[in-house]
């Protein structure tokens, strides 16, 4: 914010065009680590930062986002269409032919930072429910590693965690996997997440208790099923439910879902169209 605050104060002087690209929204991606600033008061207390990030958006001549929800959000002038547009993370890779897992017992992988605003308590809990009739793996590091790892093995040792590994092992682990976990508390402010486009990419069913409307419209085209945030009994009961056909049907609609929307060589021309529009 700070560095596009400073930008927006020199484009008069040095004549040039300002793209502000929304990866997170400011203040707002705080209050899922600090729940207390969702209330009233915790907004009271951000209304300087948020004065201070309107002023910033609003010297923007043109906006791109990573979700329609974040790019609401900035766009403090009501910019118009052709040059405010969302385009999701998205990954480079060609799109993938749908992969089906052999095993008789249903893999879930959850991919990802390990910190507070993720729902991944649920999945240890669900894990222990399950007691052995579905494989669970977390792969990733982060602030809460060592509780959920204590909680692991309090609870059964379900769940197989990875650590912080390479990118391209990351996504083999998640191709090789029936179900990717989209485990997100519901104070959390993430909307179109880097792990979702990894999902996508990948073609897994998604299993996610997001709350925000863009990933549940997302969800609702048949590539993948919502829960709870904190219901570890209706996570386990959904993954144990779930058989191979409907989950390879669900891998479908997230190919296409890729190939329409998260494929970088053709979502990011998008971008490039703002770019041309605006100068």
């Amino acid at each position: 914010i700070k560095t596009n605050f400073i930008l927006g104060n020199l484009k008069d002087r040095y004549n040039f065009k300002l793209v502000i690209d929304v990866q997170d929204v400011w203040p707002e991606a705080i209050t899922g680590a600090i729940p207390i600033l969702s209330s009233f008061l915790g907004r009271c207390l951000l209304k300087p930062m948020s004065y201070y990030a309107d002023k910033t958006y609003s010297y923007a001549d043109a906006l791109v986002a990573v979700s329609k929800t974040y790019l609401k959000r900035a766009n403090v002038n009501n910019i118009s269409t052709d040059i405010a547009k969302a385009v999701y993370i998205g990954a480079n890779g060609a799109p993938l032919a749908s992969y089906q897992n052999d095993n008789d017992k249903i893999k879930a992988v959850y991919l990802g930072t390990l910190g507070e605003s993720y729902d991944l308590e649920t999945i240890i809990r669900a894990a222990a429910v399950c007691r052995g009739e579905a494989e669970f793996i977390i792969v990733g590091t982060g602030p809460k590693e060592n509780y959920l790892k204590k909680l692991n093995q309090e609870l059964g040792g379900y769940v197989k965690f990875l650590g912080g590994v390479k990118y391209l092992e990351a996504m083999d682990v998640v191709k090789k996997s029936d179900i990717a976990l989209n485990a997100i508390k519901g104070s959390a402010q993430q909307s179109i997440t880097n792990k979702l486009s990894d999902y996508f990419y990948c073609n897994k069913p998604i299993f996610s208790s997001q709350t925000y409307k863009e990933v549940i419209d997302l969800l609702s085209r048949g590539g993948g099923v919502s829960y709870l945030a904190g219901d570890y009994e209706e996570l386990a009961r959904l993954i144990l439910n779930t058989n191979k056909d409907q989950l390879q049907k669900m891998s479908e609609v997230n190919r296409l879902i890729y190939k329409e929307s998260f494929y970088r060589p053709e979502s990011y021309k998008a971008i490039l169209q703002l770019i041309e529009k605006l100068i």
